[in-house]
């Protein structure tokens, strides 16, 4: 898409909590509330086949009001204490999927395009995330998921392993060696 060869690809650092969280039925968007985040998909989905606990929107945009319709919209605010409660998170990108696999959330990303759809399947992050394309594909998704079972069990831990080693002194550390290369 760009062009160019990178030599390394970073895809973020996390801190993660050394306990868990008692789990509600809070589903939780992170991200821009714009049209090419997958927002739209979600809220279709809101929409032909409501949520049956609480939805919080954690971000601001342009589909602010669409949003409100179907959940709390608190604004582009640390998601942190929404983490801790959601189960499921609805995530726009590499730093909000590793922070919902740090606090033991199911993700499901949307893609609306081949660029997006890459950014997801391309990233060691697809063996987790549930993608989706459709509307249809996240209410499916969203069923499966509220569902306890040992698949869902397995992406957790599997998941939250995969964090644990995508900590921000990582990442300082490769940024170093990258300094002292060149």
């Amino acid at each position: 898409y760009y062009s160019f060869k990178a030599d390394l690809i970073i895809y973020g650092g996390v801190h993660v909590p050394k306990n868990s969280f008692e789990k509600e039925q809070l589903l939780l968007y992170v991200g821009r509330l714009n049209y090419d985040t997958g927002l739209p998909i979600l809220l279709r989905s809101l929409r032909d086949n409501p949520w049956k606990g609480k939805v919080v929107f954690c971000g601001d945009g342009v589909l602010k009001d669409q949003a409100s319709m179907f959940g709390e919209v608190v604004g582009f605010r640390n998601p942190i204490p929404y983490l801790k409660k959601a189960k499921i998170v609805f995530a726009g990108g590499y730093l909000s999927i590793l922070e919902a696999f740090a606090y033991r959330c199911l993700v499901i990303a949307a893609y609306g395009n081949p660029l997006k759809r890459d950014y997801f399947s391309l990233s060691p992050m697809v063996r987790f995330i549930q993608m989706v394309k459709t509307s249809t594909e996240v209410s499916e998704k969203i069923n499966f998921s509220k569902r306890k079972n040992k698949f869902n069990e397995n992406k957790l831990e599997q998941a939250y392993q995969f964090t644990k080693d995508q900590s921000w002194q990582k990442i300082a550390t490769i940024y170093e060696e990258i300094y002292k290369k060149y």
